[in-house]
């Protein structure tokens, strides 16, 4: 292995233009990227976007066609998995089912040789660490599907990784149990204070549950930020749409200044707060959020205000879906409170409008 330099010394992953493929498929295309040490970082994205593939990569388990791979200032590119300060939990969780909870918890260490009494002294740390105590001669058919997540998770711990590598661990849990875990899973990781380098497709699980995230599309990172910074100030359309919801308006830059930008869009001029870099004419996506659309009295005061028409209100138990066509034809979508939406109905005249700093201009 390379020793690398301090530069990096607080990152415990990082990837360095890493691509794969198989055959004529390019599964990871360029990817880099950096995970700090102590983190909750979380790759998201589509099926087949590559992230599980990036996830197999730093763990040893693929082998990329180019690039580096680097865990804790070490190059470790060619280094099998079994070398590398890595584990990993997969969303089948590939416990042993003739084993019981102590012995799956155990194997690992079993198979560094440890002595008996430190094996039984690490097993049961973790298993208090899981909020398991007592579970070690539990059959693994007698556990839930919660418990057997936490014995996957504990298997994995018990080895002292650097850097802990989850593949989808919460997909094949009904929602209940699914939205339980990610607190746990997140109230663990300040814990232990291990890295955890997380796969997922779900929006809602990444937002609530990580650091920063890295979103994937087509194999490559579209978009590296907080959830915050994600959600609210997308870089893509496709960050954009994959990331919650969004009204896309396509328009040409009409004036720019420093503080921010005007849109032209089938003959309304949106006001944009920002960077107002963009050159007059170029083409650009708007984009707004349902949320930040307001309806009625609560858009008086928007400096994007126009008259429209209710055409459709979706009832979505705290919140109404109420799409509004706006004088010029233009249809956006707001999400309202429902104290807000009472006496409103299809056919409605309506004032809609937002504010120019929950207005995105994603460039095309």
């Amino acid at each position: 292995m390379t020793l690398v330099g301090a530069d990096r010394v607080e990152d415990d992953v990082e990837l360095r233009e890493v691509s794969k493929r198989f055959g004529p498929v390019l599964a990871v295309d360029r990817v880099s990227l950096q995970v700090r040490r102590g983190e909750f970082f979380s790759l998201l994205g589509p099926s087949g976007c590559g992230k599980t593939t990036t996830l197999r990569i730093i763990g040893g388990l693929e082998y990329p066609t180019a690039g580096e791979v680097v865990l804790r200032g070490q190059v470790v590119t060619d280094v099998p998995p079994y070398r590398r300060a890595t584990n990993m939990v997969f969303q089948h969780l590939a416990l042993f089912p003739h084993l019981a909870v102590f012995e799956n918890i155990a194997f690992g260490l079993r198979l560094r040789g440890l002595p008996s009494d430190v094996i039984a002294r690490k097993v049961d740390d973790v298993l208090q660490l899981v909020d398991l105590p007592g579970f070690g001669t539990r059959e693994i058919h007698q556990l839930s599907g919660g418990q057997k997540q936490r014995v996957a998770i504990a298997r994995a711990l018990v080895n002292e990784p650097a850097v802990l590598l989850l593949d989808e661990p919460l997909g094949a849990l009904d929602l209940k149990l699914r939205l339980q875990m990610q607190a746990e899973l997140k109230a663990l990781q300040h814990r232990v204070g291990t890295t955890f380098l997380y796969v997922t497709h779900d929006q809602g699980e990444a937002l609530t549950m990580s650091d920063r995230i890295a979103v994937m599309n087509q194999g490559r990172i579209e978009q590296v930020g907080t959830s915050q910074e994600i959600y609210a100030r997308p870089q893509t359309r496709f960050v954009a749409a994959f990331i919650g919801e969004a009204n896309f308006l396509e328009g040409r830059i009409a004036a720019s200044a420093p503080d921010g930008v005007l849109v032209s869009v089938d003959g309304l001029q949106v006001r944009v707060a920002g960077d107002g870099s963009l050159p007059v004419g170029a083409p650009v996506t708007v984009s707004i959020r349902p949320e930040h659309v307001k309806l009625g009295a609560a858009a008086a005061g928007a400096a994007n205000r126009w008259d429209g028409r209710v055409q459709d209100m979706t009832f979505m138990g705290a919140v109404v879906r109420a799409t509004v066509a706006l004088a010029s034809g233009i249809a956006v979508v707001a999400e309202i409170q429902n104290d807000a939406a009472v006496g409103l109905a299809p056919g409605d005249a309506v004032v809609a409008g937002w504010a120019p700093q929950h207005t995105v201009v994603l460039a095309r």
